[in-house]
């Protein structure tokens, strides 16, 4: 099976028309940010870089924050 026509010029106008009736031009330019952010964001984690905290840091890890309240005060832990 030869697929080295898979994507004429023909092929692409075809799925360019079915996105803007299925998705509509409202949403096609969020649909094109969300698609380019992935990309960056997987060809930055295959180069093993990351991308910087906005605010200048390093990220942290998920729930690493939940250690810094006392016990029992906005943490949702109880004290016993």
């Amino acid at each position: 099976m030869d697929f080295g026509d898979l994507l004429t010029p023909v092929h692409i106008v075809v799925l360019v028309v079915v996105a803007l009736l299925v998705f509509g031009p409202g949403r096609l330019p969020e649909l094109g940010g969300a698609v380019g952010r992935t990309i960056t964001a997987f060809r930055r984690g295959m180069a093993g870089t990351s991308a910087p905290h906005p605010e200048g840091g390093a990220p942290s890890a998920p729930g690493a924050d939940k250690g810094d309240a006392a016990p029992g005060k906005d943490s949702g832990q109880t004290q016993r």
